[in-house]
């Protein structure tokens, strides 16, 4: 706790939970969910485990799973030119090709990019006849 690797209003993950904190007692961490829930986790718990505080950076990463091109990006309002966005051939499913799609953004802007992204991407898969490959599976029974 004495590290300071958070202070009130940063987002943070310990475990599963995400939430903003509101609190920082001698006891325990208070944050809220972004489902607006108020989750107590105790110091001990932060000092003995992983966590990470999301918005402690100013620019922050949106990563999607899909191809697309990078021209949606670069054309986005929300997305920073520095770093560029990023597409990695990450891997190879039973029914597809796998690619990772990295956009960056200010953080105080992240859920805008994230949602404008995503909206873009499914109307360009549109315009290109583009379908999302989903596993099917046959049974045979006697």
């Amino acid at each position: 706790m004495s590290e300071r690797s958070f202070k009130m209003g940063d987002v943070i993950q310990v475990d599963t939970v995400v939430g903003t904190v509101v609190s920082i007692d001698l006891l325990a961490v208070r944050s809220k969910t972004a489902e607006n829930q108020l989750v107590r986790i105790p110091n001990e718990t932060i000092i003995k485990t992983n966590f990470k505080n999301i918005t402690h950076y100013p620019l922050r990463r949106f990563t999607l799973n899909v191809s697309v091109s990078l021209a949606i990006a670069e054309k986005n309002a929300f997305a920073v030119k520095d770093p560029a966005p990023v597409i990695i051939f990450d891997s190879l499913s039973a029914s597809s090709i796998d690619i990772l799609f990295g956009v960056w953004s200010s953080t105080k802007y992240f859920l805008s990019l994230m949602n404008s992204i995503l909206i873009e991407v499914v109307n360009r898969f549109r315009e290109e006849s583009i379908t999302i490959p989903f596993p099917e599976l046959e049974i045979n029974s006697r």
